[in-house]
């Protein structure tokens, strides 16, 4: 990479080092970025790429970044939920993550176009499902929506989770409006995506299912799973510190996303008999 800068700077005036500058920290595909993360991949590990599928508000940031420090890996900056869900994932996904070193991160549901995409393609030899008690999850994606309304992430990222369109008067709402809203709205989507992964993952010995709540007791065992999972050689150091928190809600205590205290007995008895199967083989059913 110095000789490199050398080479620039000798050879080009400071105006065209500063266009190159701009053109290479804001362009994707230029092929210079191209061009070094080729170069730069040559010194990375040769492992393959890793999926981690996540419900959302489940740590998957946290758990990426690990990840990403542990392995040496590169986040991709690319949205995997674009390419499936827009039906050109050939085309544009396969084409940036074939080489290895990678972890793609997404909430995908598993739909049937997704699972004829993920049984086809060679690269997903072994995907990793993140999971959270949706009865939390849902508290907290409550929350969140209400902080970030506007936001192009819940039209993106989050899509196939706000089917109805988000309704813009949760600004307005307290808290118990605001999770019961999301409750009678929103909580079946969650239900349905782990439902649907880990009907999937029954008949497939290439999916790991873990939980939200194991990564937020004990990291270290969480992320060594993946990696015995994945048969990577890295094990975790006794001295590797863990840098990054779980988000919590806006003023950060863990008591906002606990569903025992957030929801009224009326909302806790909706959502058990909403998601008892999945509850049931996961969770626990609150009265029971």
């Amino acid at each position: 990479m110095k000789i490199l800068k050398k080479f620039l700077k000798k050879n080009f005036d400071q105006r065209t080092l500063n266009r190159l500058y701009l053109t290479f920290t804001n362009t994707y595909d230029n092929p210079l970025i191209q061009f070094s993360r080729k170069i730069m991949n040559i010194f990375r590990p040769k492992y393959s790429s890793l999926f981690l599928f996540t419900l959302p508000k489940s740590a998957s940031e946290s758990i990426c970044y690990e990840l990403t420090d542990i392995l040496n890996f590169n986040r991709k900056l690319i949205s995997a939920h674009e390419y499936f869900i827009n039906d050109i994932f050939s085309r544009h996904l396969i084409r940036q993550v074939n080489f290895k070193g990678d972890i793609v991160c997404d909430h995908i549901p598993l739909n049937e176009f997704n699972k004829k995409c993920i049984e086809h393609y060679k690269i997903f030899n072994k995907i990793i499902i993140n999971i959270r008690d949706p009865r939390n999850a849902i508290i907290s994606f409550a929350f969140y929506c209400k902080r970030q309304m506007g936001h192009d992430l819940l039209k993106n990222e989050f899509s196939e989770f706000m089917r109805p369109k988000l309704d813009q008067s949760i600004v307005n709402m307290n808290d118990f409006q605001l999770i019961d809203y999301f409750i009678k709205n929103y909580y079946s989507h969650f239900i349905d995506w782990i439902s649907q992964w880990s009907n999937y993952a029954e008949k497939k010995n290439n999916v790991l299912i873990l939980k939200y709540e194991d990564f937020d007791n004990d990291p270290k065992t969480y992320i060594q799973n993946i990696l015995n999972f994945k048969s990577y050689p890295n094990s975790i150091s006794d001295g590797h510190k863990f840098k990054k928190k779980i988000h919590v809600n806006n003023k950060n205590k863990l008591s906002e996303t606990d569903y025992k205290i957030q929801m009224t007995k009326d909302q806790i008895l909706y959502v058990d008999k909403i998601g008892e199967m999945v509850l049931k083989k996961f969770y626990k059913i609150t009265y029971e």
